[in-house]
């Protein structure tokens, strides 16, 4: 027993021991501290950070994160916000999002000689440290990658073995350097880098590319020390002006001196693009900012801001009241804007404006072509014109534009060459959007070639003047050709057709009166059709082309149908649209805004199949209509059958078992039959008497009140009086059971009557028998007067004289 009990002991012990065995070993400590937390695969997050392994190191990703505990240290001195401990194989990528802040230690980021690290955005990350910002000196180098960092330290910013900075906004000042690297290449970013003890930069390497802006400043010992430069050909060196970048053979390094040759406190490398916006030209250094322009500004949440590699300029919430000229001989006045390039998309965020009492034009693009998309407005009001293109083209997609000026709204102007004729690309092409536009003296729209494939225009030609020499300006006036696409149409003027005014040689609009006299079109509106498509089940009904505003209609000949199935059958009840709101068939449908599908749907009403219930025999006890989904109920009377000889009956229920309705149905009752108990009733012998000294047996006939020719499998016995006869006494056959019983078993029982019971295993036939005393001679002598026949009264002398000779020779012979 005792043994038993310290095996049980020691199997308890183990069950509980290797369990927690077990889990220390599946947990991975990782080479990785943020803040005062030791990262392991059971500890991998907190507050703002989340930790996730990899193969060959993990990614840290920081959400809005506040981090001022440090609990790794380096060389058991400094400390870091986040650091990977040293000799470890481990890369970290830093992933940012939201705006995140690193201080209270002397490293933001530590990562020892092996690691490589990557700080990836699209958030931003401040850091505030003792000593450096970023330090990795990983054998792959460092990457920072779509993110903007802002670091603020007392000896150098960024520190590493290679520096790759791409697509990101980075600001690093150091008491010493504010980027110090072997090799830096930036390309797509802005950087600015401020070191007061020895560089702005200091690298042996310097790469610059793309639509970069390099600024470094430090006026201890100049700007920056380079071992080597290499600078895309669209980049300059704005700052020194009139210097250069020289190499120092005391310091074996390249240095930027000024145009008094002397090192320069501060080098500027950038970009200047063909766009002028406000009072200033967008560059490498305000193109993301553009409100640090004057007389660009924006209102709360919005911006103004351009990106070259797209050509676009957003537009949000922008208000611009500046206004510029591109040099001290153009000769287009001020504008608001002003674009030289090929081509520029304006964006349109929210509300916007352009507005000055010295803007010549609002917008203005030389051999470009401006296209304005976006979901919000721009409000023009030009002192002459509100938009400009020369020899070039103007495109509206979308968003609501606004347009006045002083002469005309929107023009599009073009040049006759040598043989009279003007380019192609000048053209007004309105896609979609809304464009409202007026010239205070001259044509809403004028322009050598237009396109109207959609959207909403309306022009006006005001008119504003007095005098007698009126010129019939009209709402739009082309030189060359005007094009309507199968979108577009006009819808005023009524009556209107398009002729050439030979004192302008230009294309007016004209507008019929009744009596076909002609005047200019002083207004014009065109609108875009939505294509408007009525489906059902992914049939096409029908499509139709309904201008902007008007109500569609729907014109079938018969209504929408949809096939019943077992559990509904289906009524048109109306019109679900792409956005799944439903119009019920009866009523209007929305004005049209554009293209727009249009399906039916309908209402479900519940199928009802007829249900029957069924007697046995066929008969129908009930039947009615019962919902597809419902369970029927039999309400009657209950179902009955009448017995037999053998059987009663009782209800059980329906075949099949009832379920809920999904066709129609019948249920047939179903009985249970119980077999009654057999009753054996004597038919021969019933009541009969028997004379003792007769010499005769008694039989009895029972038969069974049903399966008769199985009565004799059921005998068992027979009894007199209680008494069970001896098998001897007795013969039993079948037909149906016919018990004998012998003379000798009679002659035993005394006079009188007794109870014959023959027995079965189910049940027993009794009947009575009367014994009588044995007769007399005198019994047996026939009275003569009884015999009717003389025949038989020979019969019986004849055997009386046999029976007398046979007695006489007995006793001849007993003497003898």
């Amino acid at each position: 027993m005792k043994r038993t009990l310290g095996v049980l002991a020691a199997l308890l012990i183990m069950l509980a021991v290797v369990p927690a065995a077990v889990n220390a070993a599946e947990v991975t400590e990782y080479p990785l501290w943020v803040g005062n937390v030791h990262v392991t695969s059971e500890v991998s997050s907190g507050t703002g950070w989340k930790f996730e392994a990899s193969a060959s190191g993990g990614t840290l990703t920081l959400e809005d994160a506040k981090i001022t505990d440090a609990a790794f240290t380096v060389d058991s001195y400094f400390t870091a916000n986040i650091g990977v401990s040293g000799g470890a194989d481990f890369d970290l990528v830093v992933e940012l999002k939201g705006n995140n802040t690193l201080s209270g230690a002397n490293y933001g980021i530590y990562l020892d000689s092996i690691s490589s690290l990557e700080i990836h955005g699209p958030g931003s990350l401040k850091v505030i440290g003792e000593d450096k910002a970023v330090f990795s000196w990983g054998r792959s180098g460092t990457e920072i990658k779509g993110a903007e960092i802002h670091a603020s330290v007392s000896s150098t910013g960024i520190y590493a073995l290679g520096l790759i900075i791409t697509d990101s906004v980075i600001t690093s000042e150091g008491e010493s350097c504010g980027i110090d690297c072997s090799a830096l290449t930036i390309s797509n970013s802005y950087v600015s880098a401020d070191g007061e003890d020895i560089a702005g930069i200091r690298c042996g390497e310097l790469t610059v590319s793309g639509d970069s802006y390099l600024k470094a400043n430090c006026k201890a010992y100049g700007a920056v020390f380079f071992g080597d430069v290499d600078l895309n050909k669209d980049l300059e060196i704005w700052e020194p002006c009139g210097g250069e970048l020289r190499y120092d053979e005391e310091y074996g390094r390249y240095r930027a001196y000024n145009d008094e040759n002397k090192v320069a406190d501060t080098l500027i490398i950038g970009k200047e693009y063909p766009l002028w916006i406000g009072s200033g030209q967008v560059t490498t250094e305000n193109m993301r900012d553009l409100t640090a322009i004057k007389g660009v500004n924006a209102a709360e949440g919005g911006s103004v801001s351009y990106d070259p590699k797209t050509g676009t300029l957003t537009l949000d919430k922008a208000k611009v009241t500046g206004v510029h000229a591109i040099s001290d001989d153009d000769d287009w006045g001020f504008r608001n804007i002003s674009f030289t390039g090929d081509k520029l998309t304006i964006v349109l965020e929210g509300e916007n404006k352009l507005e000055s009492e010295e803007a010549y034009c609002s917008v203005l693009g030389i051999n470009s072509l401006i296209t304005f998309e976006g979901d919000g407005s721009l409000e023009v009001d030009g002192l002459y014109y509100g938009l400009y293109s020369y020899l070039g083209g103007i495109t509206v997609e979308s968003g609501e534009l606004t347009v006045s000026g002083g002469n005309i709204g929107i023009v599009c102007q073009y040049e006759k060459n040598a043989d009279g004729v003007a380019p192609d690309k000048c053209v007004l092409t309105v896609n979609g959007g809304s464009v409202k536009t007026a010239g205070h003296y001259g044509e809403g729209i004028f322009s050598w070639n237009i396109v109207f494939n959609g959207g909403y225009v309306e022009s006006e030609a005001l008119n504003e003047f007095t005098g007698d020499d009126e010129i019939p300006f009209s709402a739009i006036s082309y030189v060359n050709m005007i094009k309507f696409g199968e979108r577009a149409r006009m819808v005023f003027p009524v009556n209107w057709e398009f002729r050439k005014d030979e004192q302008l040689e230009v294309n007016h609009l004209w507008n019929r009166t009744d009596t076909d006299s002609q005047v200019p079109a002083k207004k014009c509106v065109i609108k875009q059709l939505g294509l408007i498509t009525f489906k059902n089940e992914g049939e096409t009904l029908s499509e139709d082309l309904v201008l902007f505003g008007d109500i569609p209609t729907v014109n079938l000949e018969k209504e929408p149908e949809k096939e019943p199935d077992q559990q509904y059958t289906y009524g048109f009840a109306g019109w679900r649209d792409q956005q799944g709101i439903e119009y019920p068939k009866d009523a209007d449908l929305p004005a049209v805004t554009g293209d727009e599908i249009y399906i039916a749907f309908f209402t479900p009403t519940v199928n009802e199949y007829t249900v029957k219930f069924l007697d046995e025999d066929g008969t129908e006890l009930q039947s009615g209509k019962v919902a597809y989904g419902e369970t029927p109920e039999y309400k009657g009377t209950g179902p009955s059958k009448n017995e037999t000889e053998k059987y009663t009956y009782t209800f059980s229920g329906w075949t099949p078992a009832i379920t809920k309705v999904t066709g129609d149905a019948a249920y047939t009752a179903v009985f249970n039959a119980t077999e009654k108990d057999p009753v054996y009733i004597v038919k021969d012998g019933t009541d009969g008497s028997w004379t003792k000294g007769s010499g005769n047996s008694f039989s009895i006939t029972v038969k069974r009140s049903f399966d008769d020719d199985e009565c004799f499998s059921h005998f068992s016995g027979v009894s007199i009086d209680g008494k069970v006869l001896d098998k001897n006494a007795y013969k039993a056959e079948k037909g149906s059971t016919v018990v004998t019983i012998s003379a000798e078993t009679l002659d035993a029982l005394s006079e009188g009557n007794h109870t014959v019971t023959v027995e079965f295993d189910d049940g027993k036939a009794e009947t009575t028998l009367t014994v009588k005393a044995a007769e007399t001679e005198e019994d047996k002598t026939p009275d003569t007067d009884d015999i009717e026949h003389p025949w038989i009264l020979a019969w019986i002398s004849a055997l009386s004289l046999i029976s007398l000779g046979a007695v006489l020779t007995l006793r001849k012979r007993s003497l003898d």
